[in-house]
């Protein structure tokens, strides 16, 4: 069955969400892995089947509006090359945006032991004294330059294997709009039905 140039960016960023924070939950694990001697190796596969659930999950849900906003020719990717930047830009800053989450629940952890939680904006009160001790503590520059570099190859990759060129194999107008929706609708129903 051929899939829809929107479909098939779709699951392309899907599958491209869920391997990078995939990823990052791999390196949580490696680098605390010698923190706790009653954690085993079970429990670290139990605990990465659950923030694999809730990456698919996230992943769905950062991959919606392109089923839906696609459907319209004027913002469609294969448009002009500006919509392609954009498309690729906009979903590039969202995965900057999420690795720098993941990055700063590295460092929460390796500060406080704790996971990311509300407790962080506690450190906005001391602004000033709380950026400084984060520079001190951690190789700040190190980990912006590598933030960069991978949105950055981010980018290429939505650019040149995401948001192509490729016109819709579906010339019809109503097809192409029941394939998004319905899909959309699916995935709706399988987020409320795993919460």
């Amino acid at each position: 069955m051929k899939l829809s140039s929107r479909v098939q960016a779709f699951l392309k960023t899907l599958s491209l969400s869920v391997l990078l924070f995939s990823f990052f939950r791999i390196i949580f694990y490696l680098t605390f892995m010698n923190t706790s001697q009653n954690f085993t190796f079970l429990d670290a596969l139990r605990a990465f089947f659950i923030g694999l659930r809730f990456d698919i999950r996230l992943s769905l849900l950062l991959s919606l509006p392109i089923l839906l906003f696609s459907l319209f020719k004027r913002i469609h990717w294969a448009r002009s090359d500006f919509s392609r930047k954009f498309w690729a830009s906009a979903y590039a800053l969202i995965f900057l945006s999420l690795l720098f989450t993941y990055a700063g629940d590295l460092g929460y952890y390796a500060y406080l032991r704790s996971r990311i939680n509300a407790r962080i904006f506690e450190f906005f009160n001391n602004f000033l004294i709380s950026a400084e001790m984060v520079y001190e503590s951690y190789n700040v520059w190190a980990w912006s330059i590598g933030l960069v570099i991978l949105t950055f190859v981010i980018y290429k990759i939505l650019y040149f294997f995401v948001f192509t060129h490729k016109e819709d194999v579906f010339n019809k107008k109503k097809v192409r709009v029941f394939q998004s929706l319905a899909l959309t609708f699916a995935i709706i129903i399988g987020l409320h039905g795993s919460s």
